[in-house]
């Protein structure tokens, strides 16, 4: 590789998940996590990724390795075809790429000691063992501010900062190109996370690593990437070097990002740009523009046209109407179409009042009509499972009413013969016999909860329960006489 070539080069990099329904589990829709990312970092370059929680930062870099496989788009590292390399190839490549996850707890395994968590690569791929295994853990943890003698000790020892560190430890463990680091500092304290980043910018300028930088936080990125891109619900919006991005920001969505930043000075005043309404579904994004349900300079031509990135001076690009593609950078006309898109938006919400992206129902899932399940189909199988439901029950449960009015019939004989034994008399009435009979059988009507109705009457030490007709005349067939003899 030339020193001109980039070392990691994506090219309309696509990742899309299923969305399944129906009884047949059929594809409905898609996720679009990853709908036609760009972009390229040079050797020793670190890239910041940047944008709002769910936009797909985390899919990108999960896909740049291989964790996740890619729905369409190239991605070529230092020449080769990722997409194309299997088995002994992938593997052996996989020394150049490494990743540092966000969590330094779950990502490190709770029952192995450092020693073997930073020594299972070499080990894996065969580049040491035994003391020069040992030797090489040791070298590995100094470098990152461990010390060599706690390698025997176990992942829930250390603070966060010190886990966070060994996972370093162990991405520099294969002597790797480029590190992907996911929102590597995001769960740190302030403090530790500053020592973090300055670990990792001196690792670059002594290893010459590259850095793919994921983050929400702008401030962060600021301090250790040469260039930035912005990405907005799958795409990338824009992309700058660093300090071009933080002093004259173009896209209108980078520009809300970088209004949100704190600032420590309270005499100095920003003007904040709030953005209304919710990030669109990934499953059925917005036509044309992205970012055009929530852009206060959105225009015409946004609601129906995807714009194209355009390539300003210094490797700045931009996806928005708002640049002119015949002179890009020309900023005061840029200004200009912004001033007019964001008055004429604001004299049109002025006269329909009604009518703000707060009051826009909420996205719902598109379904196509080619692959969803055909109503005959539903209708054919829910007969079938009502027919299969009533079946069952006709063997398992040929005679419900009669079974169950015996059983109650049982139980009542049980509770007269009880109340006799505890009392030495039969009840008058069967409501006599407790709160459940009561509620059972009603002084008026004596008809248990399946329909059927029963008679009793007392004579000395016996009683007589016999079950009454549909008119309430003895000659129900379930007749209990002299039971009490």
């Amino acid at each position: 590789m030339s020193a001109t070539e980039p070392l990691l080069e994506v090219r309309g990099l696509v990742k899309h998940y299923s969305v399944t329904a129906g009884v047949f589990s059929r594809e409905v829709g898609r996720v679009r996590a990853v709908d036609g990312v760009s972009f390229e970092i040079a050797p020793g370059e670190t890239l910041g990724l940047v944008g709002e929680s769910g936009c797909g930062k985390t899919t990108v870099g999960r896909t740049l390795l291989r964790l996740e496989e890619p729905t369409a788009g190239s991605v070529r590292f230092d020449g080769l075809d990722l997409a194309s390399l299997a088995g002994r190839e992938l593997r052996q490549l996989r020394r150049s790429l490494q990743m540092v996850f966000q969590d330094p707890m779950s990502s490190l395994n709770p029952r192995m000691t450092v020693r073997d968590i930073v020594g299972e690569p070499l080990a894996v791929h065969g580049l040491a063992k035994g003391e020069a295994l040992d030797e090489r853990v040791v070298s590995l943890l100094e470098k990152v501010g461990i010390p060599g003698a706690w390698r025997n000790r176990y992942p829930h020892e250390f603070s966060g900062g010190q886990r966070q560190r060994i996972g370093i430890a162990r991405a520099l463990a294969l002597g790797p190109k480029l590190i992907v680091c996911d929102e590597a500092v995001s769960a740190l304290d302030v403090s530790v996370r500053a020592q973090v980043l300055n670990l990792l910018i001196d690792l670059r300028a002594e290893l010459g690593l590259s850095y793919l930088f994921i983050s929400h936080d702008l401030s962060v990125v600021r301090h250790v990437s040469d260039r930035i891109a912005v990405m907005y619900l799958g795409q990338i919006v824009e992309v700058a070097r660093a300090e071009t991005l933080f002093g004259d920001a173009v896209h209108p969505y980078t520009r809300a990002l970088l209004s949100a930043i704190p600032v420590p000075d309270p005499a100095r005043r920003t003007e904040r740009i709030v953005l209304e309404g919710d990030v669109p579904s990934p499953i059925s994004p917005p036509p044309g523009c992205r970012f055009h349900t929530r852009c206060p300079a959105v225009m015409d031509r946004c609601r129906s046209e995807l714009p194209e990135p355009v390539r300003l001076a210094d490797g700045h690009e931009v996806r928005c109407f708002l640049v002119d593609e015949q002179a890009p950078d020309d900023r005061a006309g840029i200004e200009r179409r912004r001033e007019q898109a964001v008055a004429a938006n604001q004299r049109a919400a002025d006269e329909l009042p009604s009518v703000s992206a707060r009051a826009r129902p909420p996205a719902r899932l598109a379904v196509d009509p080619d692959v969803a399940t055909p109503p005959w189909v539903r209708r054919g199988v829910t007969v079938a499972l009502a027919s299969l439901l009533l079946l069952l029950l006709v063997r398992v449960w040929p005679e419900p009413r009669e079974e169950l009015a015996r059983a109650e019939q049982a139980g009542l004989v049980r509770e007269l013969h009880a109340h006799r034994e505890a009392t030495g008399d039969l009840p008058v009435r069967l409501s006599e016999l407790g709160w459940r009979l009561h509620e059972v059988f009603d002084d008026g009507v004596p008809r248990d909860p399946w329909g059927r109705a029963w008679a009793y009457t007392r004579s000395g030490d016996s009683f007589e329960l016999r079950s009454l007709g549909p008119d309430g005349r003895p000659g129900g067939g379930d007749d209990i006489e002299g039971a009490g003899g």
